[in-house]
């Protein structure tokens, strides 16, 4: 279910670039055929809702070496797509006019895609708003077939509404390699189902490192369809090897079932460490909406450190929940020597609901694993359960 997510955002994205180079080509012909009895044809035929978005060759933005800068009026949207080869591989996105980016339903503000490799680095300071009925994100990036690291720089304010519409999401697909570095201090609210504020997922097969560091408030409402999906504040994932890093300093709320605050998987490489540093206040409402979730299935350390204060309400939301063990095809294998597990909270925590821990750990067959826990905030848990 996560990758038909992951695959349905792709398809998504093909349809819509098909879109918007099909109303470009309109925009173009009814300029220098304004008369013209076929051009007027063309122009009223298909979707009256799509604009064109800017890009590369467009008026607002200029291109120098391998980067491209768009300011002005971007309310319809930056979209570069690098396929089947793209010599650029950085946009910047500065000096928006008000109110920033406001694409047409069913578009992301800033797409850039790359079906042949190579890096894609977007830094913007723009504010984004969207809204369609699914995957409409504010910043989307995705490398496909070939390795290539994706950076992300925004500081603009980030709306999105329609279900799986992210804030910001970054896609690594069939890729030998590829890291992603995630660096936002926005706010990002996005309200509908499996919407996520920060969403990374790397499916290189060899090393791939995640890093995530965000001090922008996030907020999230609609929770989710199902438990491997679900709308999260902070979702970092990871197929292969390499680490996960995330430092969260903004505060963080979520709302409805399965909407996880901060929420890190990995199942690959021998030493496939997570690390989370968390000092923003975490609020989660909905029954098995965790505050911190880490799911390690391979041989590296989980480490989390809190120092905020942490609050879920609903039944099986931990505030701290850390699950380890060796993953193997569709399956967790028991494994020795599958990592340490090491927890420190500092932070006040509280949850209320059934089967709602304050601090779980659970680790298969940890052979030679440690769990260390070191605890000098408060914790109140209310709601019991039997287990």
């Amino acid at each position: 279910m996560l990758q038909n997510r992951y695959e349905r955002r792709r398809q998504a994205s093909l349809v819509r670039k098909s879109r918007n180079n099909l109303t470009a080509k309109k925009r173009l012909f009814s300029s220098g055929f304004a008369t013209s009895s076929v051009a007027a044809a063309l122009i009223f035929t298909g979707s009256q809702s799509v604009h064109a978005q800017v890009g590369p060759g467009d008026p607002l933005c200029v291109v120098e070496g391998a980067a491209v800068t768009c300011s002005g009026d971007l309310s319809t949207g930056v979209a570069v797509d690098g396929t089947p080869a793209s010599t650029i591989d950085t946009l910047i996105i500065d000096a928006v006019t008000a109110p920033g980016i406001t694409p047409a339903v069913d578009q992301d503000g800033v797409s850039f895609t790359n079906n042949a490799g190579g890096n894609i680095t977007v830094n913007s300071t723009a504010n984004i708003s969207t809204q369609g009925a699914t995957f409409s994100s504010g910043i989307a990036a995705s490398i496909f077939n070939d390795a290539g690291d994706i950076s992300i720089t925004s500081t603009g304010e980030i709306n999105t509404a329609g279900d799986d519409s992210d804030g910001i999401v970054a896609l690594i697909e069939s890729a030998p390699t590829g890291t992603i570095e995630i660096d936002n201090a926005g706010t990002i609210d996005t309200v509908g189902v499996n919407g996520r504020g920060i969403d990374v997922l790397s499916r290189a097969l060899l090393d791939a490192d995640i890093t995530i560091t965000n001090t922008g408030d996030i907020t999230t409402l609609e929770g989710g369809d199902n438990y491997a999906l679900g709308s999260r504040g902070i979702s970092a994932v990871l197929y292969g090897g390499g680490a996960i890093d995330i430092i969260n300093n903004g505060d963080l709320e979520t709302s409805g079932q399965f909407s996880r605050a901060i929420n890190a998987f990995t199942n690959g490489g021998t030493t496939a460490p997570i690390t989370i540093e968390n000092n923003g206040s975490i609020i989660t409402s909905g029954d098995d909406a965790e505050g911190i979730q880490v799911f390690n299935y391979a041989s590296g350390t989980a480490a989390i450190t809190n120092t905020a204060s942490l609050s879920t309400n609903g039944s099986e939301a931990s505030a701290i929940q850390v699950n380890k063990g060796v993953f193997s095809t569709s399956t967790i294998v028991p494994s020795a020597g599958d990592g340490d597990v090491i927890i420190n909270n500092s932070g006040d925590i509280s949850t209320a609901g059934a089967f709602s821990r304050g601090i779980d750990t659970r680790l298969i067959n940890p052979g030679a694993a440690t769990t260390t826990i070191v605890n000098t905030g408060d914790i109140t848990t209310t709601g019991g359960g039997d287990q």
